[in-house]
């Protein structure tokens, strides 16, 4: 490791913070088995009304170090400034801006993995709480600042460094939620069997016909009942989950191999072409044809 990467990890895991400038977002290595996975992170001092509208198929979490900004899911909307954040869930659209007069400067992590939905309840994230309110809190944005630096410095061990950090993050966050992040022990654990067995039967058929009735059907409960233990613990619906794991499963046929589109969605469970591809687009921001054709790595 060069003295100045040494130099950029060190000035972002100390006291004082690196002046923020343009947009700089670093990558992990990816690891679709993980836990809790990171995949990117980064900083920005945003242009004054920058604005941003996106969906997104991973958790997003922006942390707030300067200005003021703010943050918005269907017709709720948030102002925002130093010390508070907010979280994007995968599958939902959000939009968020910074403030005309005073923009804010952020940093955001992106990221994923089987225990991410279990343990964003833990740190006072949950259904229809996707902000964080606080005052500006130095360890956070240490953290913060030090997971992005991990990522553009690349050491040796990285990833490893980056999962902890991640971890120490939402321990911080944990913190500043105070009694919002208070957890039914027992409620949680009942629902874990039956989520997680809804969830495995997803992935073993997602290439049928399925809807929620078939998923509930197999757990033994009504549809309903099963969607609300399914929410507890992975933070969004069963149809949800179900569309994202086809249209996952349909990315990786489309980059490694050759069948033809309309093969494909059949192969992930739809019967007909048209919605395949909407829900395509929507979870993507392309359609099947375009992402074949786009760069491996995005």
């Amino acid at each position: 490791m060069s003295g100045s990467s040494i130099s950029r990890y060190n000035s972002c895991m100390e006291t004082s913070f690196p002046t923020l400038s343009r947009a700089q977002e670093f990558y992990n290595v990816i690891d679709a088995n993980a836990g809790l996975g990171v995949l990117f992170a980064g900083r920005e001092l945003n242009q004054p009304d920058h604005r941003v509208q996106t969906v997104r198929d991973h958790y997003l979490f922006h942390y707030v170090l300067s200005g003021r900004g703010t943050f918005g899911l269907g017709r709720k909307s948030w102002n925002l400034g130093p010390g508070e954040g907010f979280l994007l869930a995968p599958g939902v659209a959000g939009r968020y801006a910074s403030d005309p007069q005073d923009p804010w400067g952020y940093c955001w992590v992106g990221f994923h993995g089987r225990d991410a939905a279990r343990l964003l309840p833990q740190v006072g994230f949950e259904e229809g709480s996707p902000v964080l309110r606080a005052p500006f809190d130095p360890e956070l944005a240490r953290r913060m600042l030090g997971l992005a630096a991990i990522l553009e410095v690349r050491a040796p061990g990285f990833s490893l460094a980056a999962e902890g950090q991640m971890l120490l993050v939402l321990a911080d966050l944990a913190r500043l939620a105070g009694p919002r992040a208070k957890v039914d022990m027992a409620a949680k654990t009942q629902a874990l069997t039956w989520a997680e067995a809804a969830a495995e039967f997803i992935q073993t058929n997602h290439h049928r016909a399925i809807g929620v009735d078939a998923v509930a059907a197999y757990v033994g409960f009504h549809p309903s009942h099963l969607g609300r233990l399914f929410r507890a613990h992975y933070g969004t619906t069963v149809q949800a989950w179900l569309a994202r794991t086809r249209i996952e499963r349909a990315k990786l046929l489309l980059r490694t191999t050759d069948h033809p589109v309309s093969e494909v969605a059949r192969s992930v469970g739809y019967r007909d072409y048209a919605p395949f591809e909407k829900r395509f687009k929507a979870l993507t921001g392309r359609n099947p044809t375009d992402y074949r054709r786009g760069p491996f790595f995005t």
